[in-house]
């Protein structure tokens, strides 16, 4: 299914659905907070694919990278002993960021397309595939964490932190990296040199007819006389000194 290759190629979702199963314990609260990120990413996927909802891409896709920062650091305050707002309040977190990683699908949707006779069926489907594929992630890494738990009698203290660490530095380099390049993009685009050609601007182009070229020779400039006629001019103006 589309919806589950899509979430399982997207590793920004998957950090942020990792990062705040670091922080989150119990089966209730992990429950509460996965129900959380889904409702909220299935409300502006819903309002985005119909065309209720429109967001610049670029900038959503730096702020979804901002709340992977975000959540990474939660879980090192954590570790600290200072207790966060995602720690106290798991599914306040994962359904305000949920709403910004739904309009992230729904840009992925936007760029496959979506069959104009049967648009309610596929967003069905890629919804669908999307909460399959987050559901199989979250159960491949609890039974991970069950298995090393068993394998291990005492966890070291820093495999948490060092997990933490390692998702804010890749989040913290992609927000950059979409920062830098959405900058770029609209000095681009609104650059004083640059003239945007647009489908208008092409039918302008080709509406306008192509001026006529003029056949009419140029007009000609009397040529310039000969020394020879010039002497002749001289002998026959000259007056006649024999004749008195």
């Amino acid at each position: 299914m589309l919806g589950v290759e899509h979430i399982l190629a997207g590793i920004d979702h998957l950090l942020f659905v990792l990062a705040l199963l670091l922080i989150v314990r119990g089966s209730r609260r992990i429950v509460a907070t996965i129900t959380a990120f889904t409702i909220a990413h299935s409300l502006t996927l819903v309002a985005a694919t119909l065309g209720w909802v429109h967001v610049p891409g670029p900038p959503v896709e730096a702020i979804i990278a901002l709340s992977i920062v975000f959540v990474a650091a939660e879980v090192v305050h954590e570790l600290r002993g200072k207790e966060g707002l995602t720690a106290r309040a798991p599914w306040v977190v994962a359904f305000s960021f949920g709403l910004l990683h739904g309009l992230g699908f729904a840009g992925a949707l936007a760029e496959v397309g979506l069959p104009q006779k049967a648009i309610p069926v596929a967003f069905l489907t890629f919804n669908v595939g999307v909460e399959l594929g987050q559901l199989l992630f979250v159960a491949v890494v609890l039974l991970l964490g069950a298995v090393f738990g068993r394998l291990m009698a005492a966890k070291p203290a820093w495999t948490t932190g060092a997990v933490a660490y390692g998702i804010g530095a890749v989040a913290a380099f992609w927000t950059l990296e979409r920062v830098v390049s959405f900058g770029h993009e609209r000095e681009t685009r609104t650059s004083p040199g640059a003239t945007p050609v647009g489908p208008s601007m092409i039918c302008l182009i080709r509406s306008t007819p192509a001026p006529e070229l003029s056949l009419v020779p140029p007009p000609a400039w009397p040529a310039s006389p000969r020394r020879s006629d010039q002497a002749n001019l001289a002998v026959v103006s000259a007056p006649d000194s024999d004749v008195r």
